[in-house]
């Protein structure tokens, strides 16, 4: 893997932004998007994260079983507990999942490891899916990409109809409408599911009701929502107020309720029990570790409340809404550095079960967070 220097295409903020990428600068006029850079990747280390990704996705989903199967195994992850029962009838049910992103870093040896799995609220995928595409596109037309992620999941949508997880018929899609990541990003996944013949309608969050007498919730018009998509997090749901109703409603709801098992860092002490010295895995503990290691809260995001030490030492430390939480203790393994100073990560792309594409993100620090920026990829 290495890191090129490149120009960027003239006017490049404005042919992303008409493209959907409206926050390709951050709040400070740092950019967010960056194509004075690209990293190049082997075909090698490709097959290697496709077929790391795809492995790991099998390892959570025995990890998950394994929860389900102890009495308290929810109740150890921390999941809310109006959610349990909502989660275990999603897996009986076997509910199928939309999509995930795995972050990975590659070692010394080029050997994938984990990072985290981002199974329930991923974002980034625009980005990765769309704009990186384009940029190459324009920039290197002859060059591959590790990329069919628009594809997938058009795909993905296709397969949750043909095998009746989902019906053809008005799909709503929802998320915190003053976030415009999430917004667009929602956006976006409504753009795919109309290319699957999905019809869809928009609303945020906090415009979702409940009617008593239908015992369902419904959008402004009144109407019964019999499908969503919410780019919200469950966890943040088993804590609202219309937590109980969850268990109520018939509605279909992507991701399932058992999305919430991988959205728990602290099942990754599971599948280290399960899938012990396995080579795609860091150590993780409940207790400080030996060398270098991260802390991380057990329901944290993009890098909020992360903090890395070096010889038992605070070396850097994200801030967040995550201080009261429970925390992990994962192993540290150096970021890819193909430039001095310069950190970055891989994140696979999942559509159901299938590594389908991949968008890197770097920064000047060895924990990334969500200004951290957007760098497009090729295959060497």
């Amino acid at each position: 893997m290495t890191r090129h220097e490149c120009k960027p295409r003239p006017d490049f903020q404005n042919i992303v932004r008409s493209q959907g990428l409206v926050y390709h600068t951050n709040a400070d006029g740092f950019p967010y998007w960056k194509e004075d850079a690209y990293y190049a990747f082997s075909a090698k280390e490709v097959d290697r994260l496709y077929a790391a990704a795809k492995e790991l996705h099998q390892m959570f989903l025995a990890a998950a079983d394994h929860a389900l199967e102890k009495e308290n195994g929810l109740a150890e992850l921390e999941i809310p507990c109006p959610l349990h029962d909502v989660i275990r009838r999603a897996w009986e049910d076997d509910q199928w999942e939309f999509y995930g992103r795995f972050d990975l870093t590659l070692d010394a040896r080029g050997i994938p490891k984990l990072i985290e799995y981002n199974a329930d609220t991923p974002t980034g995928l625009l980005e990765a899916g769309i704009i990186q595409w384009y940029w190459k596109e324009d920039q290197f037309p002859r060059a591959d990409q590790f990329n069919s992620i628009h594809e997938g999941l058009v795909a993905r949508w296709k397969e949750l109809i043909g095998h009746r997880q989902l019906a053809r018929e008005m799909t709503h899609f929802t998320s915190v409408a003053n976030h415009p990541e999430d917004r667009m990003t929602a956006g976006y996944l409504a753009e795919t599911a109309e290319e699957a013949g999905i019809p869809t309608n928009y609303l945020s969050i906090d415009r979702i009701g409940w009617d008593r007498k239908l015992g369902e919730f419904v959008d402004e018009q009144n109407r019964s929502i019999r499908q969503i998509f919410k780019l919200y997090p469950w966890e943040w749901m088993g804590a609202e107020t219309f937590a109980p109703q969850l268990g109520l409603t018939k509605w279909k709801i992507l991701e399932p309720a058992w999305k919430a098992i991988f959205a728990s860092k602290k099942l990754l002490l599971t599948l280290q029990q399960l899938y012990p010295n396995h080579p795609h895995l860091l150590r993780i503990s409940d207790q400080p570790l030996p060398g270098d290691y991260v802390i991380k809260p057990a329901f944290g995001r993009e890098g909020a409340n992360v903090a890395f030490y070096k010889g038992g030492v605070e070396r850097d430390k994200r801030a967040g809404p995550h201080a009261g939480e429970s925390f992990i203790f994962q192993e540290y393994c150096p970021l890819l550095q193909a430039k001095p100073g310069v950190f970055a990560q891989c994140g696979v792309w999942m559509a159901g079960p299938e590594p389908v594409g991949m968008g890197v993100r770097e920064d000047t620090r060895p924990i990334l967070g969500n200004t951290s920026q957007f760098v497009p990829h090729l295959i060497a």
